[in-house]
């Protein structure tokens, strides 16, 4: 998804921010896979969205979340989830589980 970084700040075009030590200037693109983004109530995350599309899987289901004026975050979630089209919902995860890229695709 589209973000910059200011400072120590990755913000994306809605206004949210993100709060990362050590972030490098010039940043366009922020990624994070699936597996690697939890979900829990709204205002308990790091940024709120809504789920947009629910896929069960056979052992796993994937959670389309839509994060307003950002984009769409996919989350691998293991087992059954309850999560249902339109739920409000916060994303988790780690600072060393995003990758960064700048303006030239390349990975910072």
């Amino acid at each position: 998804v589209a973000a910059s970084s200011r400072g120590s700040n990755l913000t994306f075009d809605n206004g949210a921010a993100i709060s990362l030590a050590g972030l490098p200037t010039g940043v366009a693109n922020m990624g994070i896979r699936p597996e690697k983004i939890s979900v829990s109530k709204t205002g308990k995350g790091r940024i709120d969205g809504e789920v947009e599309v629910m896929e069960h899987l056979g052992a796993d289901s994937f959670a389309y979340i839509r994060v307003e004026k950002v984009g769409l975050f996919t989350v691998r979630i293991v087992g059954h989830s309850d999560l249902s089209v339109a739920d409000k919902v916060a994303l988790n995860f780690l600072d060393e589980d995003i990758y960064l890229f700048g303006e030239d695709a390349m990975r910072i």
